[in-house]
């Protein structure tokens, strides 16, 4: 099932309008369709700032801060089998696409692609991306009958 297709509790939402519990719970409310509220268990982790809270998923204690709501289940993505759209692109243009939206962004994060002779971090996953949209573009152009 898809991530988009199911109704889904923010944690961030929540906390802006709803109330924080002493004892590590918060009470919030459930988005349309459904109506109530609901106890959800906070945790919260150690930053350089203070503290981050997370939602404690009730299917498996795991540090979340999304929760999503199928049939009368609160769960984790992972524990409800949730995907995103485009883990469903297998097809060599999709792959492309991606492929392209990633280096653009690397482009526009303006960050240094090399280090003297040696890539930095963003320069190999630069040239791994590259690598990979011109192995795509091969691999679509030989799918029109272009390439022998």
């Amino acid at each position: 099932m898809l991530i988009t297709e199911v109704p889904e509790i923010d944690l961030f939402e929540c906390l802006k309008y709803d109330r924080m519990r002493n004892n590590g719970q918060l009470l919030t409310y459930l988005p349309k369709p459904y109506s109530g509220y609901v106890h959800i268990q906070l945790c919260r982790t150690r930053v350089r700032y203070g503290w981050r809270p997370w939602f404690q998923a009730p299917c498996c204690r795991r540090r979340t801060s999304k929760l999503y709501i199928c049939g009368s289940r609160i769960a984790c993505r992972q524990c409800l089998d949730l995907k995103y759209p485009s883990q469903y692109r297998k097809d060599a243009f999709s792959r492309s696409m991606m492929a392209q939206h990633k280096l653009k962004r690397l482009e526009k994060q303006k960050r240094r692609l090399w280090n003297g002779d040696h890539p930095t971090r963003f320069g190999a996953q630069y040239k791994k991306l590259h690598a990979e949209r011109v192995g795509q573009a091969v691999e679509i152009l030989g799918d029109f009958g272009y390439c022998a």
